[in-house]
């Protein structure tokens, strides 16, 4: 008779994987896993066929392998431990949970990934605005509260420069009718060396 697994594991509606860890000589970790069965969303998610991914490697089927989930499969596989997290998927261009889990057979887990791209990206909108809500009010009272006017703006362009995530941020004058640039301010954020990041480089 037919093994009804694999149409059990077809009809899941999520990409699912059953994979095996292959390990290192001394069998103390894992240095990568095998495919052993995938499923037709799995393989939409991967951007491969069945015949690419089953009984290949994962680091020859995708060369920027991921070496944390080489970490979740051996901790699922050898160790019983499940594990979660959510990565980008580059071959579909989206956010995905995953949930590693031991299988019934030992030595072997199940990958299952399932797509949260929109509310990933609910998130870092919210993220964004908090983000750029908290810039506002800094800036708001290091303008309000500093008497010093260089101090201030300073201080000021310090939080606009933390939340657009830039190493320097400059301001610059340029009289009506002139060429010339005269630059009043220059400010890099946390661990820029401000000596290498010279004005002369701004773009």
């Amino acid at each position: 008779e037919k093994d009804p697994l694999p149409d059990l594991f077809r009809d899941v509606p999520a990409a699912l994987a059953y994979v095996k860890p292959v390990l290192d000589d001394d069998g103390l970790q894992a240095v990568d896993f095998e495919y052993v069965y995938v499923n037709d969303e799995y393989c939409a998610v991967a951007g491969k066929t069945g015949e690419e991914l089953t009984g290949k490697r994962y680091g020859d089927v995708f060369h920027n392998a991921d070496q944390l989930l080489i970490s979740d499969i051996y901790r699922a596989s050898m160790l019983g431990k499940t594990s979660r997290g959510t990565r980008f998927s580059a071959a579909g261009g989206i956010w995905l949970e995953n949930i590693v889990a031991p299988a019934s057979r030992n030595g072997y887990c199940t990958i299952v990934l399932m797509d949260v791209d929109e509310r990933k990206k609910e998130y870092l909108d919210l993220d964004d605005r908090r983000r750029r809500t908290d810039a506002m009010l800094a800036t708001a009272r290091i303008l309000s509260g500093e008497p010093e006017y260089e101090k201030a703006i300073e201080g000021a362009i310090y939080e606009i420069c933390v939340y657009l995530k830039c190493d320097c941020l400059y301001i610059y004058t340029m009289e009506p009718g002139s060429d010339r640039v005269e630059q009043l301010f220059e400010v890099c954020a946390p661990g820029v060396d401000m000596k290498r990041r010279r004005s002369a480089d701004a773009r």
